[in-house]
Order: structure tokens, then C-alpha cells, then sequence
């Protein structure tokens, strides 16, 4: 995937390797407070249960704007219980460097909604083609129709078509709009701006 990161002048490159690690670095790199995020950091070196060096390569690397750095390692949940994957993490975390990270995140399928994935999908793809002209608009119109509204009702009272649609997903992600992300984003999805009046 391409993103736009606070870190980075340009967007950046994420590599993954299955949709589920997709799935994922959507979802950070989606987040309010990501400041940077980096696939496969350099390996972490540890002690399995049976006393022999091991490397671990985590699939992520996240930076939140606090600098808190987090390791995330994305398997699917039935590997992580036939392997025992969790408690060869929590012997990579007692062995991992501070200056790597701080903390470590196992993501499984488990914690993904695919549809709240699909979502950050269609947010980072429009957060790469900025429209501040849509989004100033499509805001003033939002201004002038309470807190809450159809998704559908703002794009026609805008008169932008797609581009009012963009401008709203990039201001659910990025402001001032909410809305249920679980939930697929459509013209019937409810809005709530109320940071807005």
C-alpha cells in the first residue's frame, strides 16, 4: 500500500505479505495519532523455551505522535494457538531493546472488522489525492445541517458527486465528521459533525 504519514514528505511505501497484515497496516495507517509506520524493522534477537537464539522480524513498526513506538505482529489467530505464538511474543518483548519499542501488539483475525478495514482502505486512498477545496465545501455545507445526517444528504446538498464523497471519508478519519466505521460507508450512513456547530 501507499500512505501519507506525518513522518514522511511524501507517501511511503508499506509492504505486507497476506490480507490480514493488509487488513492491519490500513488500520493503523488510518489512525488519528500514527506518526510513522514501517514494515519489517530489523529482527529482534531473543531465547526460546528451549534456550536457542532466535530472531524475530515483527511486520510492523508504528510511531504515534506521543513517539511511542509499538512492535505489531499480525498472525491469524489458529496459528497463534497451535504454534503458541503468544508466549514465543512475550519472550521476543522481555528480550526486545527499549530503543526499538516500547510495547508489542499481536493482531489477529480475531481483532480485525473487515469492514472497518475496507473503510481505512478508502480513507488512506483518498487521503493520497488531498482535496482542500471538496473539503472546505463539503464542511460549510455540513455546518448548515445540524449535528447529525445522512452521508447521502450531504453529498447531493454539496453538488461535488465523488469528490464530496472523498472529502467525507478523509473528514471522518481526519475531522471534523464521525461516523460508525464498522459499518460500510454509504449514502445511507449516519453522520454526526459536531465539532462542526
Amino acid at each position: 500500500m501507499v500512505a501519507r504519514l506525518k513522518a514522511h514528505a511524501r507517501p511511503v511505501t508499506i509492504d505486507y505479505e497476506s490480507g490480514l497484515e493488509g487488513r492491519t497496516a490500513h488500520l493503523l495507517a488510518a489512525r488519528r495519532d500514527i506518526f510513522d509506520l514501517r514494515s519489517q524493522p530489523p529482527f529482534v534477537e531473543y531465547v526460546d523455551d528451549a534456550g536457542r537464539n532466535r530472531k524475530h522480524v515483527f511486520d510492523f513498526l508504528a510511531t504515534l505522535d506521543s513517539g511511542l513506538r509499538i512492535a505489531v505482529a499480525v498472525k491469524p489467530w489458529q496459528r497463534v494457538i497451535q504454534r503458541r505464538f503468544d508466549e514465543e511474543l512475550k519472550l521476543v518483548a522481555e528480550a526486545m531493546p527499549a530503543r526499538f519499542a516500547e510495547r508489542v501488539l499481536l493482531v489477529t483475525d480475531r481483532h480485525i472488522n473487515k469492514t472497518a478495514a475496507r473503510n481505512a482502505t478508502l480513507f488512506n486512498l483518498f487521503w493520497l489525492h488531498p482535496d482542500d477545496e471538496a473539503d472546505a465545501h463539503v464542511l460549510s455545507v455540513a455546518k448548515m445541517m445540524g449535528e447529525t445526517f445522512r452521508l447521502g444528504d450531504l453529498m447531493e446538498k454539496s453538488n461535488l458527486g465523488s469528490r464530496a464523497f472523498a472529502a467525507v471519508v478523509r473528514g471522518i478519519y481526519r475531522g471534523p465528521f464521525s461516523a460508525d466505521l464498522t459499518l460500510p460507508l454509504s449514502d445511507t450512513s449516519i453522520l454526526s459533525a459536531r465539532e462542526t456547530v
